[in-house]
Order: C-alpha cells, then structure tokens, then sequence
C-alpha cells in the first residue's frame, strides 16, 4: 500500500474519497437543479448548456429587488475533475496487486465511459429530417443552430453553390453591425441587430428600425419546453458598383430573399445549421400505428430508400421505433411523425433524428469492461474466502486428529461435573 505519509498533499488532495463524495452530491446537485428549472418553463437546450455543457455557470439571484450573480461549477469542470480523480486515486494511488486488477480494469472502464461522453460532446453531428412521402433529402438540420445562407445558382438542374456564415460570427451586441466578404460574391453582406429570438411585426405597432415596411421585435426565451427560439436579423446588401439593398431575415419567413448582382441570382436565407450527408433518404411511406379507437400513436413505421452519393442504386430499409438504421456511421432513428392535430386522410409527415457519433459504442464496451473488472474483483474475493475457509477447516481436522476426534461436551447449566 502506497504510504499517504510519502504521497504530496496535491495528490493526495485529488485522489481522495472525500473528493469524489464532493464530486457526485455537486452533479448530483446540478441535475435536481437542471430538472426544477426545465419544468419551471426553460426549454431543455438553454438548460443543458447553462449546467452541463460548461465549465462554469452562472445563476442570476433575485435579493431586494436587485440582481445577483452566483456562479457555480458546471458539468465539464466536474465530470474532468471526477476523471482526475478516478486516475489518482483508482491508477495512481492503488497498492500495486494482483488482487486488485479488478479494480484497475473497473476504473479504466469508468474512465472510458466517461471519455466517450466528451468526444461524443466534441465530434458527433447530430439534427432532425422532416420528410412527406415521396420527398427525398441529403441533409439535416440543427435543433437549435442557425446560419445565413447564400446560394448562387449554377445550372438548371438545381446545382447550386453556397456561401454560409455560421451562427458564432452572428451574435451581435444591440446596434452593432458585421460585414462579411466572401470570395467569388460580387456583394458584401452586413448584418446588423441580430436577435437570438424575435418576431416581425408591423412598421405601425411601434417605434424601431425598419426595412420595407417590418422591423423586428426581440422576444424572451419560450417557456414552452418543446418551442425554440427563432432569430432575426437586419441585413443590408452592397455590391461592387456602391448599389444599395435591404431587408429583414427572419428564421420562419416563407421564401428567401432574391437579389441579382452582376448578372446573377442570389437566394439569402437565415435557416437552420445543416449538415450535408453521404446519401439521400427518399421516403415512400410513412405509417402510425394508434392504439383502438384513438389517435394515441402506438408505433411509428417508416419505409424508406436509401442512395449513396455515388450509386444511384437504392436500398430499401424499414425504420420504426426500436429499429433503427445504420449507415455510413450514421444511426437514423424514427423520432417523431405530424403535423399535430392530423385527423384520418390527412397528409402526414415522418421525423428522422440521425447523428453521427464516433463514440456511439463506446457506453457499450465501457460497461463490459467495468463488469469484467467488477467480476475478477468477486472471484478473487471469493477465492480468497474459499481458501481462508478451507485452511480453518484443516486447522480444526488437523487438531481433532491430535486430540483422538474426542471433544468433551460443554457442561449444561446448573450440572455438576
């Protein structure tokens, strides 16, 4: 056993139990705070990112009518300091045994499931798919991200290039304005009050900027848990000749914005981030399956083709809800159908929710190290316990060999000997 009195108090300090207890009553702390505030109305995403997916987070206290800040550590800086101390204190610190190889191989399952979370969080690409049957896409689009889009057209048979500014360059401060120039556009873009949530109203409902007769008014996060927030922006439009042009982009506007600019035809669009994949999904047809004599959907069954990029060759694949498919490193799992409300005859629509996670196996192996470990723990126990119990009862063969096998029996209460 390592002796705590040669080990660095830093060491110590970071492999110690106490440590760890301190570690998991912390998530344990951010997940009951994370779940009261999702049912208070904060949609699941903003929670996520405010207790889970930072290092430190921030929770606005309302005291006498002011407002004050108290931060708190948030899920990344707890689950690395959890994993520091699981190789500390479970690798490091460990007496060097055979009879604790169990233990090691338990850790670094722990630690490896703990590691597929990260690059899950670091790598994977994930969005939904909204298909009628009959339509066909090669893309998905992001839950919560969102970009400008700028498409030229090349052909007649709907080739397009297109331009994109990602939604990292587009928060703004309010009144602040950033152009973008990009390399064969015969324009440069600024963008200007971008709002994470807004609506478009009418000119004449109040005060404000306004383009063609709409400004944009700036909304609070949706309480309701399954709405997301739609951003808007001021877009203002030059290209090389010093022409002039104006509009409002908004998230749910019906049809892209058109300029033509030295000849050509541009289509502008503030939409959903996409990610583009390795082959198309054609949806020939969706069906529900509703329990008697309601419109409760029981199951979910999608038949879809599937195209890869360069065979146009197509495969024919069943989706429902406990039977994904698996494709390219892509898993499309049948996620939802619509639109709400859809009474018999009415044209429905299946959702798709693919992703793409290098870790996607990962949990899996991770618990069958874990238990093999867990497993070679016990049966070296009990195999220390076996041979504990067989040595006593040697001991006591051995000794009732010496007396004869003769024992007195022990004298009863009140008898005389």
């Amino acid at each position: 056993m390592t002796n705590k009195n040669d080990t660095h108090p830093v060491i110590a300090f970071l492999g110690s139990f106490g440590l760890a207890a301190v570690l998991l009553v912390i998530l344990f702390l951010l997940t009951l705070a994370g779940t009261l505030e999702q049912n208070l109305g904060t949609p699941l995403f903003l929670v996520q990112k405010k207790y889970f997916d930072s290092f430190i987070g921030v929770h606005w206290l309302n005291l006498l009518g002011a407002h004050f800040p108290v931060p708190f550590p948030g899920g990344m800086a707890v689950m690395g300091l959890l994993s520091v101390n699981l190789v500390v204190g479970g690798l490091v610190r460990i007496r060097r045994s055979w009879s604790v190889a169990g233990v090691y191989i338990a850790h670094i399952g722990i630690l490896f499931l703990l590691n597929a979370g990260l690059v899950r969080y670091l790598t994977a690409e994930e969005g939904s798919m909204t298909l009628f049957d009959g339509q066909r896409s090669d893309f998905i689009e992001s839950s919560n991200d969102w970009e400008i889009s700028i498409a030229q057209k090349l052909d007649d048979q709907g080739k397009v290039r297109e331009y994109i500014i990602p939604q990292n360059l587009l928060h703004l401060r309010r009144n602040d304005a950033r152009t973008f120039k990009r390399e064969g556009l015969p324009f440069k873009l600024t963008v200007h009050d971008f709002l994470p949530n807004s609506r478009p109203v009418r000119a004449s409902d109040g005060a404000g900027a306004v383009v063609d007769g709409v400004r944009l008014v700036s909304m609070p996060p949706p309480t309701d848990q399954q709405a997301v927030s739609i951003p808007g922006a001021y877009v203002t439009l030059e290209d090389d000749n010093g022409q002039v042009q104006e509009t409002v982009l908004w998230g749910r506007q019906a049809s892209s914005w058109v300029v033509r600019s030295d000849g050509k035809d541009y289509a502008i669009d503030l939409r959903r981030r996409r990610t583009y994949l390795p082959f198309t999904i054609l949806l020939n047809h969706f069906q529900p399956t509703f329990h008697p004599r309601t419109r409760m959907p029981k199951s979910f069954v999608s038949r879809v083709t599937r195209f890869d990029k360069d065979n146009t060759k197509g495969q024919n694949v069943t989706i429902s809800m406990n039977e994904p498919m698996r494709t390219r490193d892509f898993v499309v799992y049948q996620s939802g159908w619509g639109p709400p409300g859809a009474g018999p005859g009415d044209q429905l629509y299946s959702t798709f929710a693919i992703a793409k996670n290098p870790s996607d196996h990962w949990p899996e192996y991770a618990c069958y190290i874990i238990a093999i470990g867990l497993l070679i723990h016990f049966m070296s126990k009990l195999s220390k316990y076996i041979g504990k119990q067989n040595r006593l009862a040697a001991k006591h063969a051995a000794k009732d060999a010496e007396t004869g096998g003769q024992q007195r029996e022990p004298a009863l209460q009140g008898e005389t000997s």
